[in-house]
């Protein structure tokens, strides 16, 4: 029951919960920009992952923040992997838990 919730139904609640709030940003006249659903669903998986790899150091101001824009195009692209990695994990987990807790009931 522990894996079914927190590995199954939170990931998907919390994705969810994120397009439902931003999507003011992706959809732009009816119409959805995949890139920016992409960029939006992958940032907060990504952030953890890829934020700290280049640091700025003796760059001038448009150069920081060039780089620092740069990063989290980059971590909301790979971000968006990983939670479609995620929300593959957490069907499984939400098809296979009760099963398994089934036949564990039934044996």
């Amino acid at each position: 029951m522990k894996n079914w919730v927190f590995k199954g139904v939170l990931p998907i609640a919390f994705l969810a919960f994120l397009l439902y709030v931003f999507k003011s940003i992706y959809i732009i006249d009816g119409q959805v920009d995949w890139f920016r659903l992409w960029m939006i669903a992958g940032m907060p998986f990504g952030l953890v992952h890829f934020f700290i790899g280049i640091i700025p150091v003796n760059m001038d101001v448009t150069m920081s923040l060039g780089i620092i824009a740069i990063q989290f195009i980059m971590c909301g692209i790979f971000g968006g992997f990983i939670a479609v990695w995620t929300v593959i994990k957490a069907v499984y987990y939400f098809i296979s838990c009760p099963i398994k807790g089934l036949a564990g009931f039934l044996s």
